[in-house]
């Protein structure tokens, strides 16, 4: 099964949620991560397990402050990691569109990483070029992952601390790293 919509029209198909998704892309990450888990930080997370987890300490005593630094500081992951959540939950596979445009931002990120330690007008060029394609692959998959959500389960209530009694439950899932 594929996506309701694919990664290259979101921004065509749904531009206020694009629009949304690019200029308050921290609030969206961390409402749709909620979405996901059902309002319940007991299922909470550092990247929901998919890759190193640097708030362990901290997870179980202050769930929402550790998913607002994670969309704040781990900004990519937090979104690849609510991904790869829906992904898991529903069966989803990635089609070509959707991998042609997470690896070319990855591998424009990687082709820019010797430009750190340059400092000339065209490795700030790409550093700018690289992290603009991200802000808007990112863009694009928040509003892929809305859009699926919509279609297969409501939306969380406005006051989502009282929803920890959904009846869906977030998948168990392989961790691929381990602390």
């Amino acid at each position: 099964m594929t996506w309701t919509v694919p990664l290259t029209r979101t921004c065509l198909d749904h531009p206020g949620a694009f629009a949304c998704a690019i200029l308050c892309c921290h609030a969206t990450s961390y409402r749709l991560r909620m979405r996901v888990i059902h309002g319940d930080t007991e299922r909470y997370e550092c990247c929901q397990g998919y890759g190193p987890r640097c708030c362990t300490r901290w997870e179980r005593r202050c769930p929402r402050s550790c998913l607002v630094a994670e969309t704040l500081f781990c900004f990519a992951a937090s979104v690849m990691a609510t991904r790869w959540l829906i992904m898991e939950k529903y069966g989803i596979r990635n089609g070509t569109p959707e991998n042609a445009m997470v690896d070319g931002a990855t591998a424009m990120t990687y082709a820019t990483l010797p430009s750190a330690f340059l400092d000339s007008g065209f490795c700030t060029a790409m550093r700018w070029v690289s992290d603009s394609l991200w802000c808007c692959v990112c863009a694009c998959a928040q509003v892929q992952h809305a859009v699926e959500l919509d279609a297969r389960e409501p939306p969380l209530p406005a006051s989502s601390s009282a929803s920890s009694s959904a009846s869906t439950s977030a998948p168990v899932h392989k961790k691929i790293y381990r602390s």
